[in-house]
């Protein structure tokens, strides 16, 4: 929330206090988004004490895996993500 008070001072650096915290949210949102889409392969169906929750790029990926040396989690890279056909 910003006051009256907060949007009317004059800040050096800025015009709008009301346009820096909407433009600092929307990041701070697409982030989330980000993280949510690319990183998270797992997913949960809720329950009594459990939220529901989507699963990532990785999460819908069946066919064409890659496995790598087999000495732990692969980072996804943007050539894999390309090479991978995604299942729905």
């Amino acid at each position: 929330m910003v006051s009256e008070t907060q949007e009317v001072v004059n800040k050096a650096g800025r015009k709008s206090e009301v346009n820096y915290q909407t433009q600092k949210k929307l990041r701070e949102l697409a982030k989330d988004i980000e993280y949510a889409l690319v990183v998270n392969a797992a997913s949960a169906v809720g329950a009594s004490g459990t939220a529901r929750t989507m699963k990532g790029i990785s999460g819908w990926i069946a066919t064409n895996v890659t496995t790598g040396t087999g000495t732990g989690a692969e980072v996804l890279t943007e050539v894999m993500y390309n090479d991978y056909r995604l299942v729905a």
